[in-house]
């Protein structure tokens, strides 16, 4: 059993919710990141997630977009990625998670990105623009050890959350809403009711 898996179903047996929290590596300061980084989870967050930067983040809203740009601009990379997690891993035994677009990964070389991703200490990924079809040419044996968390939308048929689910481990990433990533001002009933959806195809 990983230990996302352990963490999640230890709070379940609780009946205790888990809080992620996601952060920009190295934003909005450089060099205090590591310490925003352990604050947020002595405050209560159970893991983080931190994106790695890319100067095209599609998915993501202006809210994650201009953070990554200004952590670009202040030379974030992923080698940089690693070096804070590496701190924070000192400091915490709860998850870490990577999330980021393939391109970044597949530019500093998939086999060392996971090298650097366990030696570091992630505990797993989340790379959203890698399609099902090639999850196994992308991930392959490289990342035995981390944890490779699919994502379903509101758009994903039954029969492809079923795969997703069979292939995703630690947990499956349930995307509430179909677009970009950011504030919504209506209230998301439609949500509501694909993350139920999923529940249910994925226990069945």
């Amino acid at each position: 059993m990983s230990t996302l898996t352990e963490y999640i179903s230890n709070k379940n047996k609780l009946d205790e919710k888990v809080l992620s929290v996601f952060l920009t590596a190295g934003f909005p300061d450089k060099n205090n990141f590591t310490e925003l980084a352990l604050n947020i989870l002595e405050a209560g967050a159970d893991m983080i997630e931190i994106g790695f930067p890319f100067s095209d983040p599609l998915a993501d809203g202006p809210i994650i977009q201009n953070s990554s740009y200004k952590a670009l601009l202040d030379g974030i990379d992923l080698t940089a990625t690693f070096n804070y997690v590496k701190e924070i891993r000192k400091a915490t035994g709860k998850p870490i998670i990577l999330m980021g677009y393939a391109n970044p990964v597949l530019s500093f070389g998939v086999s060392r990105f996971a090298e650097q991703a366990k030696a570091s200490g992630v505990d797993g990924v989340i790379i959203p623009d890698v399609p099902i079809e090639e999850y196994d040419s992308f991930f392959g044996n490289s990342f035995n050890g981390l944890d490779t968390i699919l994502l379903v939308t509101p758009t994903t048929s039954d029969e492809r959350i079923k795969l997703m689910d069979e292939k995703s481990s630690g947990f499956v990433y349930c995307v509430s809403v179909s677009g970009t990533t950011g504030v919504h001002q209506e209230k998301n009933i439609s949500g509501i009711e694909f993350v139920k959806r999923a529940h249910n195809v994925i226990v069945k």
